[in-house]
């Protein structure tokens, strides 16, 4: 792969992460992605804030952007995730904090860090297997880079160069795959966030409970909120809550004195 001069690295890199409160399924749905893509793309007009690569997964979402203040970054990301939560607590009816913390942000030294991170936000589904391959996820910047950028798209229109410096078409799209033959303990430096595994990997661990004592554990163990348990167990929330306080009143009557 090609090298960068320092000239292509303008401003500061940071790797940025947010996730749902309580490590909840804050993007549990396409629509909910989409919504969360729609509002990045109107902050950044906002902003003097550059996107490298991204991925929004489930419970949470990483971000690899370049500014060139803190302040920037900052207030991109207060508007961003504060417009998020906004439109998911009237969509669902709820109040209170959507996001776990802030946001947490790790600075990129250089341009090995910043192609490694590319990677590592990437491989984020394949990870999780929620999909085989890279390009079989629908949000991340993935396939923005070997598709081409458009109006959709939300990657800076010089994040290629940033990453190989001025390379024609073809040779990116070779450089650009080759740099995501990282194996995943080449990545580890950026495993700052405990990754959620796939919500059918989850509920099978608990197959041998009945579906009350499932609700209960999804809901301790796992964090489930009453939506998402609502949502899978094809019940009201109404009945999910009834079952969550009979499970709070059989715990307590089971203490010892």
């Amino acid at each position: 792969m090609p090298r960068n001069s320092r000239k292509n690295f303008p401003g500061l890199f940071h790797h940025i992460m947010s996730q749902g409160i309580n490590k909840e399924y804050i993007f549990d749905d396409d629509n909910l992605k989409r919504k969360y893509i729609n509002i990045i793309n109107e902050k950044l007009q906002e902003n003097n804030v550059n996107i490298i690569s991204y991925c929004i997964m489930d419970n949470h979402v990483h971000m690899l952007i370049n500014v060139q203040k803190i302040e920037d970054m900052c207030r991109f990301m207060q508007q961003v995730n504060t417009s998020y939560a906004r439109f998911y607590n009237k969509f669902y009816g709820r109040v209170g904090y959507v996001f776990r913390n802030r946001y947490l942000s790790k600075s990129i030294l250089d341009e090995r860090q910043l192609k490694k991170c590319t990677v590592y936000i990437h491989k984020n589904p394949v990870v999780a297997e929620m999909v085989k391959k890279e390009e079989d996820y629908s949000f991340s910047s993935y396939n923005e880079y070997l598709q081409g950028i458009n109006a959709f798209s939300i990657i800076s229109s010089n994040a290629r160069e940033m990453l190989f410096g001025d390379v024609s078409s073809d040779e990116f799209k070779n450089y650009f795959k080759e740099m995501h033959n990282y194996k995943d303990y080449e990545l580890k430096e950026f495993d700052d966030f405990e990754e959620k595994e796939d919500l059918e990997k989850i509920i099978n661990r608990y197959s041998k409970f009945s579906d009350k004592e499932k609700i209960i554990k999804l809901n301790v163990e796992e964090k489930f909120s009453e939506r998402k348990l609502a949502e899978i167990f094809k019940m009201t929330r109404y009945e999910i809550r009834k079952i969550l306080k009979q499970g709070e009143y059989t715990d307590k009557t089971n203490k010892p004195n």
